[in-house]
């Protein structure tokens, strides 16, 4: 079943609006919540090809002065913020 609008504007999915998704989705355990935070970050990343190829070009980079240790990556306790949660 594909979401659709409800006349009112509110998207309803499998006969839930948002409000209604979020809330179940706030009683769902932490690993499910979890799970759901990473599939919609997925999706996100889809619909954005300068995501795709930064982390293309990241992982076909050959040049061990542009890679970041592990060690300078726990270091950090970051690394650079995706702009998406800016």
């Amino acid at each position: 079943m594909r979401p659709s609008l409800h006349e009112d504007g509110k998207l309803l999915l499998l006969g839930m609006n948002v409000d209604k998704i979020k809330a179940e989705m706030a009683v769902l355990p932490q690993e499910q919540q979890d799970h759901l935070a990473a599939y919609l970050v997925h999706l996100r990343h889809q619909r954005d090809t300068g995501v795709h190829q930064e982390i293309t070009s990241r992982i076909d980079d050959i040049i061990p002065d542009h890679w970041v240790s592990l060690d300078e990556l726990k270091k950090n306790g970051k690394t650079k913020p995706c702009r998406h949660f800016l």
